[in-house]
């Protein structure tokens, strides 16, 4: 039984440390700045590590991928092919060559290749020459080619001196008759492979415990062993790091003090296993025994304080009908948000009235001097725009979603088109209305555009310039959500004036380097925030405690890094296609 368990650890630990550093995306579509382009992005809370990605068309007669990757020492301004040439002689860095034949074979339109590389040091201009071709045993034919430079700034975290001295620290660990080595490596262990010499070749099986963390594990004899670390990942063709690690050290096996005949000592590993097994079998019964009167206790107390709330509620209904049910609780952990949640469901099933739910820290951080009004929702006005503006918008509502801990309406949002549907003008009165309400809108030329006149041009056609007097832009496609975001607009216009403090309320922001009037000139006229660059700041301003880092969360700034890539994807897009409004928008 336990040379069974043992098998089935060193399984288990196998398949785990051979994870690729490769990945395929199949895709209909990529980004504007992705396209023909390989790109080094860093991954967050590693140092030293950053993925290449490389979106190309599909060739399914494509089998291979190259990569070389070179560096140099020049100012970020200097880092480009005016300065080098298109091929460059440089030290270097990072190559590969990975078949990717069975990789690409579903995909259809577009595939996105990614590689995971360390030792990424700064700051340093990066050339990225790399290749999927067509290798035969007759000929090879390039396909696809990238070639162009990425300047990587400097992380203190992770220097070149780091790289230089990498030497790992390994620490021996007895455990009876296994030996157990871990490594804790300066760069971070993507592929790697271990030998371990006792007189003879061991079997050893290791993981990675964390990215420069690994543990390895064998059945080794007593006596003085040699164990050999070797990085297998790209970035050993750099010539001044050592990328083989040895290692000497005397095992302290233990043996048996008294010899055991075999047979007599198989008889012992048999009783002892079958011994263990009945306590575990024991043990297994009294835990669910266990259980089944400990959820048969809290079942009947669930449902005798859910009669008791029940009984008050229907006393309290003979004097005043009750509206609305506060269920406060704390954050915890995944299961326990989810019973919460369950639970106020359960309590406005029951007794029929408005169940929201606070925690604490929500209740705490929303009371703002001036006024102790707790923001329960946040309303994200926006027009319909291209494919890149909408996912930047959809972006930007997760985002605020996780710093605010408040509800974020998104006017197009599937779950809000529902919620309004029985009455959308009622509904949306009574949102604006509400004390804790706030509203963000973001302004567009698809907005300017949607909610003002044009005048038609020399030959006719309409212009940004000019209004024209009877004319309004409207949409082919028409969409539910339209006409709420124009009586939106007409509310913010008409009551906006009436709040005693807008700026608290109302939030604007500007798209940065396009050209639109505003959509509601009278509304909070002190401040435009100027996305993506004033993100940090609408952040800041939104949040529950403005003397916090709103970005403290690495969530948040992944989901910040993301809406900042869809703006510039937006922003190349209106560069390259600049009448692409017209497309859409049609004078009624």
């Amino acid at each position: 039984m336990l040379t069974v368990l043992l098998l089935l650890f060193l399984c288990l630990v196998t398949a785990s440390a051979s994870d690729s550093i490769y990945g395929v995306i199949c895709t209909d579509t990529i980004p504007i700045n992705y396209s023909n382009r390989a790109i080094l992005e860093p991954v967050l809370g590693v140092g030293g590590r950053f993925r290449l990605k490389w979106c190309t068309e599909v060739r399914k007669d494509i089998n291979k991928w190259k990569l070389d990757l070179s560096y140099t020492s020049v100012k970020p301004e200097d880092c480009n092919a005016e300065y080098f040439g298109v091929r460059a002689s440089l030290p270097l860095h990072s190559s590969f060559k990975q078949n990717i034949t069975k990789d690409i074979e579903n995909c259809t339109i577009y595939v996105c290749l990614t590689a995971i590389l360390d030792a990424i040091f700064g700051p340093k201009c990066y050339y990225i020459d790399t290749q999927q071709y067509i290798d035969s045993k007759q000929y090879i034919i390039n396909i696809w080619t990238s070639r162009q430079y990425q300047y990587v700034e400097e992380n203190r975290d992770f220097t070149m001196k780091q790289v230089n001295q990498s030497k790992p620290l390994v620490t021996y660990q007895p455990d009876g008759e296994d030996a157990v080595l871990v490594w804790q490596l300066s760069i971070p262990a993507s592929t790697y492979s271990v030998k371990l010499t006792c007189g003879e070749p061991v079997d050893v099986a290791c993981s990675s415990a964390s990215e420069t963390q690994v543990r390895c594990r064998a059945r080794a004899p007593p006596g003085d062993c040699c164990a050999e670390f070797t990085h297998d990942a790209p970035w050993k063709s750099l010539s001044f790091v050592p990328h083989t690690f040895s290692y000497n050290f005397t095992h302290k096996g233990m043996a048996n003090e008294l010899p055991v005949p075999p047979q007599q000592a198989s008889q012992w590993w048999w009783a002892a296993g079958a011994l263990a097994l009945a306590l575990l079998l024991a043990l297994l019964a009294l835990l669910l025994l266990r259980a089944a009167r400990a959820g048969t206790e809290r079942e009947n107390t669930l449902r005798m304080w859910i009669d008791d709330i029940s009984k008050r509620w229907q006393r309290a209904g003979n004097a005043r009908a009750a509206e609305r049910l506060v269920l406060l609780y704390a954050r915890d952990c995944a299961h326990a948000t989810r019973a919460a949640r369950t639970l106020a469901q359960l309590l406005q099933r029951v007794t029929d009235c408005d169940v929201r739910t606070l925690t604490p820290h929500i209740c705490r951080r929303w009371q703002r001097a001036g006024n102790a009004r707790v923001a329960e929702r946040l309303v994200l006005l926006y027009a319909r725009d291209c494919a890149h503006a909408t996912r930047a918008a959809r972006t930007l509502a997760q985002l605020l979603q996780r710093v605010t801990d408040c509800d974020v309406v998104d006017l197009y949002a599937p779950e809000t088109l529902a919620g309004a549907a029985p009455a959308g003008g009622a509904w949306l009165r009574a949102l604006l209305a509400r004390a804790g309400t706030r509203v963000l809108l973001l302004q567009s030329p698809a907005l300017a555009l949607y909610c003002a006149r044009l005048l038609p041009a020399a030959d006719g056609s309409p212009t940004l310039e000019a209004p024209l007097l009877g004319g309004r832009m409207a949409w082919r496609a028409p969409h539910a959500a339209d006409s709420l975001l124009l009586l939106a607009l007409r509310l913010l216009a008409d009551s906006a004036h009436g709040e005693p403090l807008p700026y608290k309320k109302y939030f604007v922001a500007m798209t940065a380097g396009l050209q639109h009037d505003d959509a509601v000139p009278a509304l909070t006229p002190q401040r435009r925030y100027r996305l993506p660059h004033a993100a940090a700041t609408l952040l800041r301003d939104l949040s529950p405690d403005p003397a916090l880092d709103p970005l403290r969360d690495p969530a948040a700034r992944h989901l910040l890094e993301q809406y900042k890539e869809a703006m510039e994807d937006f922003r190349q897009y209106t560069v390259d296609h600049p009448n692409y409004l017209f497309e859409d928008l049609v004078v009624e």
